[in-house]
């Protein structure tokens, strides 16, 4: 997932929601951009909210949405850094 969104722009985080109880994913993400200036938020949101031709990966349409800023707590990208920081 990270490496299709790259194309956008910098990916600071993805969190891949997944069932407590199963750990299989909800068929739901979320992606955050490192972008911070109003004229770069502006294009990622022209780009994913409004593409030339629909968003596809792994083979899935997906829906992209703009998030309501809350982060959740156990991010891919995170759990991906504790552990090449713990092999170090």
């Amino acid at each position: 997932m990270e490496r299709y969104f790259r194309q956008y722009g910098e990916v600071a985080d993805v969190a891949i929601m997944r069932d407590k109880h199963s750990n299989k994913s909800r068929g739901f993400a979320f992606v955050t951009f490192r972008e911070r200036t109003r004229q770069g938020v502006e294009a990622l949101h022209k780009m994913l909210l409004q593409p030339a031709r629909p968003h596809i990966l792994l083979g899935r349409d997906i829906e992209i949405r703009v998030s309501d800023g809350s982060k959740p707590p156990d991010s891919f990208l995170d759990k991906n850094r504790s552990r090449q920081n713990s092999r170090s």
